[in-house]
């Protein structure tokens, strides 16, 4: 089988994912079949007395969610993902990376997701897949960049007032008071 021609050419490009891996950790544990991502501004109408229609939207909250579907489990998955129990709630938070077959490219990559829910199905002769629905904390473009195992911000400490004690300091006895 021959390439098409528009497959060389780097402005002839129709951008598609071929893979979509699931890690946890770094580790690659899945590969996924189907996936949908949601992304919501969390739009809401600003409204004057009397007036059925917006004045304006509000984007006010941003959320992430999305489906993966036929989610095909590695083996090295089985121990971190076992079904059944309370496990679902301790679960690791785990990224999503689709990628162009093509070039190798990575299109964008969910990253901090949290499982809400899942089905397991069991085949005869059938690699064991599932279908998972989750939340996300980020959805970049491209590679996310490594990140520090949180995502919420660093807290700085806040300064000192005149006679108070400055949590950052450690001292906590009030010995650095003056």
């Amino acid at each position: 089988m021959t390439v098409p021609d528009h497959y060389n050419d780097p402005t002839v490009k129709t951008r598609h994912a071929n893979t979509a891996q699931v890690t946890v950790d770094g580790e690659l544990i899945a590969e996924i079949v189907g996936l949908s991502v949601r992304e919501s501004g969390g739009t809401d109408g600003s409204y004057a007395v009397g007036d059925a229609k917006p004045k304006e939207h509000i984007h006010n909250r941003w959320t992430c969610s999305g489906n993966m579907n036929r989610f095909v489990w590695r083996e090295s998955a089985l121990s971190k993902w076992n079904m059944g129990g309370t496990g679902l709630l301790n679960l690791s938070t785990f990224e999503i990376t689709a990628i162009d077959e093509v070039d190798g490219s990575v299109l964008f990559t969910v990253t901090g997701c949290t499982m809400s829910d899942r089905d397991l199905s069991l085949q005869a002769n059938q690699r064991i897949m599932s279908n998972m629905s989750f939340l996300a904390m980020d959805l970049v473009e491209g590679e996310a960049p490594e990140l520090s195992g949180s995502y919420l911000p660093e807290l700085e400490p806040y300064a000192d007032v005149e006679g108070m004690l400055n949590p950052g300091d450690g001292g906590g006895d009030g010995s650095n008071l003056t």
